[in-house]
């Protein structure tokens, strides 16, 4: 696995220069899935060459925010497949103060629903199994408040989840409500199955894999220009792209000197 330093354009909101300094990782899920970076390009090229390999491409940085600062999210499929598009997987937590009561799940959305599935193209005689699937060059752009939402890999325990419908469905407006901390369970632990995004330790991840053949492309599936739109600390609402020039490197740095010195303060 190779980490990279992952730096946020500064953007001048209210006349305060805002930052922001995030770290993804690649990281292998199950099977042959693998994941790996596109420096320079702002994206990832997922390889899942066999049914059930999965991969994902996470970060830490949202950790301890809410769904309420979670806006929006886009990128460019540049090399798509035929496959269905990569999906997200964030951890979020009770955040229980007694470990033995603590709880976790992964909140997932679902390409396959609206808005998401009406970029999408089917083709029932090249792709019988049902899968949809974007163009090369498509730009998908979706707000969170938007998207359909699904809950996996709680061991079975939704109890401490409120606003659930049809089984394990969740809207945006209920995760908002809840306000649950985005967080992940310890790699070690024995928390989620099989393809829970553990392996990496992250809350926010971008997933592609799946246990059926929907998501076997005939090549690297990879996406670009991935940025998401959300609220820091300040409250100033910034893009974030998920990879940027090292040319960059001198403004990143300056974000996060800034960030460690209002932590420290």
């Amino acid at each position: 696995m190779k980490k990279s330093l992952v730096l946020g354009l500064a953007l001048l909101v209210g006349g305060t220069a805002q930052a922001a300094v995030i770290d993804f990782e690649e990281f292998g899920i199950r099977g042959g899935g693998t994941a790996t970076e596109l420096l320079g390009q702002n994206g990832v090229s997922f390889n899942t060459p066999s049914t059930g390999d999965k991969a994902g491409y996470g970060t830490s940085y949202f950790d301890g925010m809410t769904f309420a600062d979670l806006q929006s999210v886009s990128f460019v499929a540049t090399n798509v497949g035929g496959a269905w598009m990569p999906y997200m997987n964030i951890w979020i937590t009770n955040g229980a103060a007694n470990p033995a009561d603590r709880r976790w799940a992964v909140i997932a959305n679902e390409p396959s629903n609206a808005p998401l599935n009406n970029l999408l193209t089917y083709d029932p005689i090249l792709y019988p199994d049902g899968r949809g699937y974007l163009s090369n060059g498509e730009t998908v752009a979706v707000n969170f408040s938007d998207m359909s939402y699904y809950v996996h890999e709680s061991n079975g325990d939704t109890s401490w989840l409120t606003g659930l419908f049809g089984g394990n469905q969740i809207s945006y407006a209920s995760l908002v409500a809840g306000g649950w901390k985005i967080d992940n369970p310890n790699p070690g632990t024995a928390w989620g199955g099989t393809g829970a995004p553990k392996n990496g330790g992250y809350g926010f991840n971008f997933i592609y894999g799946d246990t059926m053949s929907n998501y076997v492309s005939t090549g690297p599936y990879t996406i670009s220009n991935i940025v998401i739109n959300g609220n820091l600390e300040a409250g100033a609402v910034v893009p974030i792209p998920a990879a940027a020039p090292l040319g960059l490197l001198g403004m990143g740095l300056i974000g996060l000197a800034r960030k460690l010195r209002k932590k420290s303060s």
